[in-house]
């Protein structure tokens, strides 16, 4: 189990200080047994930062220093959008070490979790993918002629089926599809002689929000949680 460096004053100490005659450090982010992890501002440039400070005890391990030194290294190295950018790397007065960062907003892990676990986290999903589905029919509409490749393909396989079913002589037959195949799926059924009769819409989801018991995923994070809060 990690704990938080014995700085006097904790990481907090360093709130308001300007490190390395550039970087004041504002507000603490995170912290853990061998630094503290500080959003800042470049005082030159008002530009966001994000400061790793090695804590006193690891500054004195030449082994924590030469690990440290290793990330600002590699993490100097790495351009990619997924990788937040290192861009400096110094010493403090205390002779602690320094690595600074981009400063990128998102959420944390806990937040992940937790959006993850709360009760009506099925049906907001659900609404997710629904509204996903969406947007890629709207943007694929323009490949398959009359109508997007997704719909048209998938229409015309169904329809295959059901000329097969009618020749086999079946009268009564039931059809399921979804909104965004309606408008080729009337052209096909009406060209094979059917009429509409009425229209009767249908939820394709359950959406209503489910009881509080949580499910085996939700059980999964929350321990995965509880295991990250305890190291």
């Amino acid at each position: 189990m990690t704990t938080p460096s014995s700085r006097p004053g904790g990481a907090a100490s360093l709130i308001g200080t300007v490190v390395g005659g550039r970087y004041k450090l504002e507000r603490v982010i995170g912290e853990g047994g061998m630094s503290a992890v500080y959003a800042g501002e470049h005082v030159h440039m008002h530009k966001p930062v994000a400061v790793k400070v090695l804590s006193p005890e690891m500054s004195k391990s030449g082994e924590a220093v030469e690990r440290f030194h290793r990330e600002a290294m590699a993490a100097s190295r790495i351009d990619h959008p997924n990788v937040a950018a290192a861009t400096d790397f110094g010493e403090l007065e205390d002779k602690s070490f320094f690595l600074v960062l981009e400063l990128i907003a998102g959420k944390t892990l806990r937040e992940i979790v937790q959006v993850f676990t709360r009760p009506d986290m099925e049906r907001r999903l659900k609404l997710l993918i629904a509204k996903h589905m969406v947007d890629i029919e709207a943007g694929s509409s323009g490949f398959g002629g009359d109508g997007s490749v997704i719909v048209t393909e998938r229409n015309k396989a169904a329809m295959n089926v059901l000329s097969d079913t009618i020749a086999q002589g079946k009268k009564k037959i039931s059809l399921f599809y979804g909104a965004a195949h309606m408008p080729d799926f009337a052209k096909r059924l009406e060209s094979m002689g059917f009429k509409p009769v009425a229209t009767e819409w249908r939820m394709a989801w359950d959406l209503k929000i489910r009881d509080d018991q949580p499910s085996a995923i939700e059980d999964f994070l929350i321990e995965g949680l509880k295991a990250l809060s305890e190291e």
